[in-house]
């Protein structure tokens, strides 16, 4: 069944709306200003064995490359270092409208 409750009522009710959802899978339009601007709706059951899927597969992966955090260190320093590089040069250029000869 699809329900529609303002966003205040849903506010109020959470508790409530969550329950039916969970038990009775009741689905719920939420509207602010008479206008639909949500639907909270069940979970489909697929979903739970999709992130079990996930987690099984990640356990039976090869073990990991002990380079890989090395690679990650020098990524971020690279990364650190080019954002330093971009701060130094946006404080040495000139602002906008700024002139050099007054």
């Amino acid at each position: 069944m699809e329900i529609r409750i303002t966003a205040t009522e849903l506010a109020r009710k959470l508790g409530d709306v969550l329950g039916k959802i969970r038990y009775r899978s009741d689905s719920f339009v939420i509207e602010r200003n008479g206008k639909a601007i949500a639907r909270i709706s069940p979970v489909a059951a697929g979903v739970a064995g999709l992130l079990g899927e996930g987690l099984r597969a990640w356990q039976e992966a090869a073990p990991p490359d002990p380079r890989f955090a090395d690679d990650l260190d020098r990524c971020g320093r690279h990364l650190a270092w080019e954002a330093y590089q971009c701060r130094i040069s946006k404080r040495t250029r000139p602002s906008p409208g700024s002139s050099s000869s007054t």
